[in-house]
This record gives C-alpha cells, sequence and structure tokens, in this order.
C-alpha cells in the first residue's frame, strides 16, 4: 500500500494499538475509523491536517501575544522615561532632595531596561520567523 511493504497478517499478529482509547493519527493514518455514530469515516491524514492547522492559528496567536507585549514594554519605557525628566520637586535640597533625584535616575534606568528587553524580544530568532 502506497510503497510500503505489510507482512502478511497469517506471519504476524495485527499490531496493537498506541492509545486504544483515543483515536489518533498515529494508529490510524492509513486507514479510515468511523465516527461514534458509525456513520462518516475520518481519516487520520485529516486528524494530522487538523493538528497542524490548530498549530498554525496558535503560532498567529502566540505571534500577536508577543508583539503586544513589545508594545506594552515600549510604551511603559517611555512613560517611565518622561516620569524620570519631570521637574517638580527639583529644587529640593539636602537628604530628601537627593533621594529625590535618586528615585528619578531609578526610574531612568529602569526604562533603559524595559527598551532593552521590548528591543531584546523584537530582534529574537522568534520574532524573525513568527513576528512580521
Amino acid at each position: 500500500i502506497n510503497c510500503v511493504t505489510f507482512p502478511h497478517p497469517d506471519v504476524m499478529p495485527e499490531q496493537q494499538l498506541l492509545k486504544p482509547s483515543e483515536w489518533s493519527y498515529c494508529d490510524y493514518f492509513w486507514a479510515d475509523k468511523k465516527d461514534s455514530q458509525g456513520n462518516n469515516t475520518v481519516s487520520g491524514f485529516e486528524i494530522l491536517l487538523q493538528k497542524q492547522l490548530k498549530g498554525k492559528q496558535m503560532q498567529k496567536e502566540m505571534a500577536e501575544f508577543v508583539r503586544e507585549r513589545i508594545k506594552i514594554e515600549e510604551e511603559y519605557a517611555k512613560n517611565l522615561s518622561k516620569l524620570s525628566q519631570n521637574s517638580l520637586a527639583a529644587q529640593e535640597e539636602g537628604t530628601l532632595g537627593e533621594a529625590w533625584a535618586q528615585l528619578k535616575k531609578s526610574l531612568a534606568d529602569e526604562a533603559e531596561v524595559h527598551l532593552k528587553f521590548s528591543s531584546k524580544v523584537n530582534s529574537s530568532s522568534f520574532c524573525k520567523d513568527f513576528c512580521p
């Protein structure tokens, strides 16, 4: 069958199903199996095709998820950077002024981290393959 040679049934017992409780393509790839009502037949090839199509849809959803994450990270970084440059309380002196300056520097550093993260994800092999 399809250029595949099978042993004669008298010589070799029938192979046991790998998943007897499931309808899986690994057991019924070339043969058809009737559905639970016994009416229609479904081929293992059809199951494999549906599995591939489901995987294609999942890949699209994952790519959209990653694109959204990149957008969120970029927006967050932009807002943190903007906040770190805010001039409110810039005239404060002493230890409170130092703490305030450190807080703003910390915001700028965090903005940079998020921007680098979004850039790294965007340039990753996953995005090159799946995030057009």
